[in-house]
């Protein structure tokens, strides 16, 4: 019987053990469900320091003090180290620090569940799809009446060099 009190009380504790420490990159709201709409709990503050207990897509779960809730994974940065400052270069350049490190994030709208994993490993090509699609397409002459209706103007844009 103590076994199996000790275990449990082990499996209860491992999250904890696995929780990494995230730092706020910007204000932001802890919120009751990984959703923009979702309803604010608590504001949080930049520079702030909250305890990721687990990552859905785009969204991290987190403990802030005693309260628990939602974040937009775009603002942590994982660690306690220095924020980068405020000024827009750094943000451009994604450089943290006097490492030169660069920070990215890549997310595609799908987490690793066993659902969305099944349904892209079973994808299978939709012919009646892609005609649904080419329906949608427009001509030039119906792209430039609708373009006069709205009065938009034409702009020139100069092609990109090509890298080598």
């Amino acid at each position: 019987m103590k076994r199996y009190l000790i275990m449990g009380l082990c499996s209860l504790a491992l999250p904890v053990l696995a929780a990494e420490t995230a730092t706020l990159l910007k204000d932001d709201s802890l919120r009751s469900k990984p959703f923009l709409d979702a309803p604010s709990q608590a504001p949080l503050a930049r520079g702030s320091s909250v305890t990721v207990l687990k990552k859905q897509g785009a969204w991290a779960n987190v403990q802030s003090g005693k309260q628990m809730g939602w974040v937009r994974s775009l603002s942590l940065k994982s660690g306690n180290a220095a924020l980068p400052s405020n000024n827009i270069a750094s943000v451009n350049t994604g450089r943290l620090g006097s490492g030169k490190i660069v920070n990215t994030t890549g997310i595609r709208g799908l987490s690793s569940g066993k659902e969305e994993a099944g349904a892209l490993a079973d994808a299978k090509y939709d012919a009646a799809a892609v005609s649904r699609a080419e329906a949608l397409s427009t001509s030039e002459q119906e792209a430039a009446a609708f373009a006069k209706a709205g009065k938009l103007q034409a702009r020139r844009v100069a092609w990109l060099a090509e890298g080598k």
